[in-house]
């Protein structure tokens, strides 16, 4: 349902055939505060549209690696494309590419896999994803609690209601992970540990 182009809610509507097979469907409304609203496809752009100017760096990087090596093997070469590549830092060019893959994982949510040779943007994106699905997971239940569970304390006359918890020590929570990606940021924590203490434990 819309209003002036804006969505101000959603209506669930029954075909005749459901209503003859279900006599309890009715068409029913709900309100913004009743959908977990997911921007994407609403969106204009796709991620796949706002991750293409990174996408375009990652080549940069790559052209950058092959001019570079052609450098290196023909010394005697003086173009100017070559020149340039020689005297660029490798790891300065490595950091903007690594930054590039960081932010599309951004954009599509997605959970890195973390191996012995993680640099620190694939560390930081896993965390990000990791402190993501924490904060997801906490929201669902609360909302879980405040629209079943309590509706079910209501109609049984219930003076509490009960609610749904994370059982503790079941998931590993946002102020530890923080704590150990310090320890790792500021290289207190080695990648090794770093796996073992974060990535193994849930």
């Amino acid at each position: 349902r819309k209003k002036f182009r804006q969505i101000v809610g959603f209506k669930q509507r029954y075909s005749l055939i459901g209503k003859l097979i279900n006599k309890e469907a009715h068409n029913r409304d709900f309100s913004m505060n009743d959908i977990l609203f997911m921007k994407y496809p609403f969106d204009k752009k796709s991620p796949i549209e706002r991750c293409s100017n990174y996408i375009s760096q990652i080549k940069k990087f790559n052209d950058f690696m092959l001019t570079q090596s052609i450098a290196k093997a023909q010394s005697e070469n003086v173009s100017l494309a070559l020149e340039k590549a020689r005297y660029k830092i490798f790891g300065q060019e490595k950091i903007k590419h690594d930054l590039a893959w960081s932010k599309i994982a951004r954009e599509f949510s997605y959970f890195p896999s973390i191996n012995h040779n993680a640099n620190y943007y694939e560390v930081y994106a896993y965390i990000r994803y990791k402190k993501f699905l924490n904060d997801f997971r906490n929201f669902l239940i609360e909302e879980f609690n405040r629209q079943i569970m309590q509706r079910i304390a209501q109609n049984n006359r219930w003076q509490e209601s009960p609610r749904l918890s994370i059982i503790e020590g079941g998931f590993m929570d946002n102020q530890e992970i923080d704590k150990y990606f310090e320890l790792y940021r500021t290289k207190k924590m080695d990648i090794d540990t770093f796996i073992n203490k974060v990535v193994k434990i849930n």
